[in-house]
């Protein structure tokens, strides 16, 4: 439990991601841990299990009889049809999941947050802090909110801007020396971008693969466990029809008495925690059936993002546009060609999805300023005319030319 602490306090609400991210790994994760903190506190605080015994049975005989039975697993037989009589057909009717419960619901918390703490791990690695990019951009919102943006956000604004500009040097330091290389240099543009994308990806492989383990571990008979079970409930047809998390079992204890005799006992139980069973996993299966579909079609919007070069140069005139900056779209290519990559655009996509269009277009018109000067300097310099570009030994005087000797 200290370890899944740990774990939960290094990957909380970070911010460097977008809402259906943290809907797995903070919103998902958070009511699995409530879930599983209620579950245990009913199964080893309070009393889960509860047995008719038989009148033989004397003090201590009682409680060790119903913690063997809950240890060991009941078994469901309806109350109106005989009881099996093999020991296979018991063992085959046999509920093996609600000791486990609680333990389970702590395994799918932790598999929900390990795709945050891949993210950030790689994250950090790639020499850019986005969590404290969008840190520095969120100080400025809360300080926008007080009237005092023009002042006090400066700093933070150009500080932001400053982590831009280091992304636009490591894409640009990090292609190059990997231009030699044309599958390198391909893989590492937009190595950011990438990275999210494959978080994106691993959530909704979690999501699906756990719906499917919990429609398979808890009603194989329906192909849609949680529809189907809802279904009986609202049509009347209760557990002890359908056999779904029953509040009535059965256990055998067998028992040696004096003579090395071996007597077996069928005790009838009450599994009250069968009650709080049903309905969580009623609302777990609803849940993960829609976190599936909006990791599924944010996962889409995000491809989409990525690859439409349409998209991604009308979010940057969009934002030039907050601060009166007016640009077509072939400047607004070049600057993005030349300067922000695709990683940067990401970026800053997080930081408008995060802090709002106030704050990213804000940094987006600091980059601007910081990229403007430079491209008015390159066409401000006076053509060369051609032969002055060519060097003299290439010049189209034959008289001119030096002889060129073959040795």
């Amino acid at each position: 439990m200290q370890a899944a602490a740990r774990l939960i306090e290094k990957v909380k609400s970070r911010h460097d991601d977008d809402v259906i991210d943290r809907a797995n790994y903070v919103y998902t994760a958070t009511m699995f841990g409530m879930f599983a903190t209620i579950t245990m506190a009913k199964q080893y605080v309070g009393e889960p299990l509860q047995c008719w015994i038989p009148p033989e049975f004397k003090g201590w005989w009682e409680k060790y009889s119903e913690s063997y039975c809950f240890v060991e697993n009941t078994y469901y037989a309806n109350i109106h049809e005989k009881l099996p009589d093999s020991k296979a057909d018991r063992e085959s009717r046999e509920l093996q999941y609600y000791q486990w419960v609680g333990f389970m619901m702590i395994g799918q918390m932790i598999f929900f947050i390990l795709p945050k703490a891949v993210w950030n791990s790689l994250n950090l690695k790639t020499g850019l802090n986005i969590q404290s990019l969008i840190s520095t951009s969120k100080l400025t919102l809360k300080k926008g909110n007080n009237a005092v943006i023009k002042d006090n956000t400066k700093d933070d604004i150009q500080k932001a801007s400053e982590y831009m500009k280091t992304l636009h040097r490591f894409n640009k330091d990090r292609i190059s020396t990997q231009s030699r290389k044309p599958l390198n240099a391909k893989f590492w543009n937009g190595y950011i971008t990438k990275l999210y994308l494959l978080f994106k990806v691993i959530n909704l492989f979690n999501s699906i693969i756990q719906l499917y383990a919990l429609n398979r571990f808890l009603g194989p008979k329906y192909t849609f466990w949680g529809y189907g079970l809802l279904m009986d409930l609202l049509q009347g047809k209760q557990w002890q029809e359908s056999g779904h998390f029953p509040r009535v079992t059965y256990c055998d204890v067998d028992v040696r008495l004096p003579g090395d005799v071996v007597a077996q006992y069928t005790l009838q139980c009450v599994l009250a925690i069968n009650m709080f069973n049903e309905k969580i996993y009623i609302f777990i299966w609803f849940w993960l059936f829609g976190l599936s579909i909006l990791n599924f079609l944010n996962l889409c919007n995000w491809i989409f993002l990525v690859l439409s070069e349409k998209n991604a140069i009308k979010f940057v005139q969009t934002q030039l546009a907050y601060k009166n900056v007016d640009l077509d779209s072939v400047k607004t290519k070049e600057f993005m060609g030349s300067y922000l990559y695709l990683d940067a655009v990401t970026t800053l996509r997080l930081v408008q999805l995060n802090c709002g269009d106030f704050v990213s277009s804000d940094l987006i018109s600091y980059l601007y300023k910081d990229y403007a000067p430079v491209i008015e300097e390159t066409k401000s310099e006076p053509e060369l005319p051609v032969e002055a570009k060519v060097p003299p030994m290439l010049q189209s005087d034959p008289e001119k030319q030096a002889p060129i000797h073959f040795h």
